[in-house]
């Protein structure tokens, strides 16, 4: 039913002109599914995930806005951006149906290629949407990765510091200087990896540098 990598068009009218318009207009860009019903939408919607719905509100067997009521309050459909379709004037259908969640209204008749254009704007929206609820989670797996990182890093660090400063003759300012050294060294570690995550590993850092930071703690000893 879908054409593979076109997105996906469905057009709800009891006007068979009308679905044909649509298709003649759209199918080019599109892969246009037309139905002439509310009750075979709601069937459809169970195997099809359309990327925009351009819904009539005056359906013979169902009024749109409960059609809509009906997506919105489905989870696996409630996403779907719908687009009214009425030959509606009045501001009050228009505020209703956008209430409802209609993501824009088009009066009939209408023209072909400002329904191109409004259909290309809403996708664009969407597609939008999307990338930025990817960037957002993926920028949470990177903090969550990161953050676990300098955990890392930091109990590393305490180890060395704990192991060097608890040994018998240590005074508290050779502790200090010892930790202000080692601090430097975490802050250079993290500068060393990319801006928002490790690279390699900070620990493996500390495991290939632990002998270097020894020495030079030893030195502070001295």
């Amino acid at each position: 039913m879908e054409e593979q990598g076109k997105e996906v068009v469905i057009i709800v009218d009891d006007s068979a002109t009308n679905l044909a318009m649509v298709k003649n207009t759209c199918s080019e860009r599109y892969d246009v599914i037309t139905i002439a019903s509310c009750t075979e939408l709601m069937k459809i919607l169970e195997i099809v995930s359309p990327d925009i719905i351009l819904l009539d509100i005056e359906m013979p067997d169902m009024s749109g806005y409960d059609v809509m009521r009906d997506i919105k309050g489905r989870a696996e459909t409630k996403h779907f951006p719908v687009i009214f379709l009425t030959s509606r004037k009045d501001p009050a259908s228009e505020l209703e149906g956008l209430t409802l969640g209609a993501v824009d209204y088009i009066h009939k008749p209408f023209s072909p290629p400002l329904l191109l254009k409004r259909i290309e704007h809403h996708l664009l929206i969407e597609a939008q949407k999307r990338e930025i609820e990817e960037l957002s989670g993926d920028l949470h797996t990177i903090i969550g990765e990161r953050t676990e990182d300098v955990i890392a890093l930091e109990e590393a660090m305490h180890r060395i510091f704990a192991e060097e400063a608890g040994r018998e003759g240590v005074t508290g300012e050779q502790a200090v200087k010892m930790r202000e050294y080692l601090l430097g060294e975490a802050e250079k570690i993290i500068n060393e990896g990319d801006a928002l995550r490790f690279v390699p590993k900070p620990e493996a850092i500390v495991r290939e540098r632990e002998r270097e930071f020894r020495i030079m703690l030893e030195k502070m000893l001295g």
